[in-house]
């Protein structure tokens, strides 16, 4: 029974993956480029004033925070379709007392999908932001020339 759930869950499981992984690669691409357009909008002259840049910053930080809940009720919804057990909360080692009760250390905790979706979308695009960097996007010293 438990296996025909979860290879029933696999689709829905993938789909969230690639929703998790767009949602990610929008933080990089659409949220930036969206939020300095609306800040070219309230700009009223060519001369730089300080009213572009503050639109500028609030729009790219309501769009992460947006987007960031987006990752996080995604993942909920990841988590849920895979049925991972919830586990104990464990307090950070700052909230933690100093009597003496030391926890074993197990090692690392094991990665969510969230953290390895989002992990290899910012390598990807780290990787493709050199790749551009390195190849395509020309020389700023030999005015246009491309190389």
């Amino acid at each position: 029974m438990e296996n025909t759930r979860t290879r029933a869950a696999a689709p829905v499981r993938i789909a969230l993956a690639i929703a998790i992984g767009l949602v990610t690669v929008n933080a990089f691409t659409t949220s930036p480029l969206l939020a300095l357009w609306i800040a070219s909008k309230t700009s009223q002259s060519t001369q730089p004033s300080l009213t572009p840049l503050l639109v500028l910053v609030v729009v790219l930080i309501i769009f992460s925070f947006l987007l960031l809940q987006l990752i996080n009720l995604l993942s909920a919804a990841y988590d849920r379709a895979a049925a991972t057990p919830v586990g104990p909360r464990k307090p950070t080692a700052w909230l933690r007392s100093l009597r003496g009760e030391r926890a074993s250390y197990d090692g690392p905790p094991p990665l969510t999908t969230q953290e390895r979706v989002v992990a290899a979308v910012v390598t990807l695009v780290l990787v493709a932001m050199e790749i551009w960097f390195l190849f395509f996007s020309g020389s700023p010293f030999d005015a246009g020339s491309g190389r």
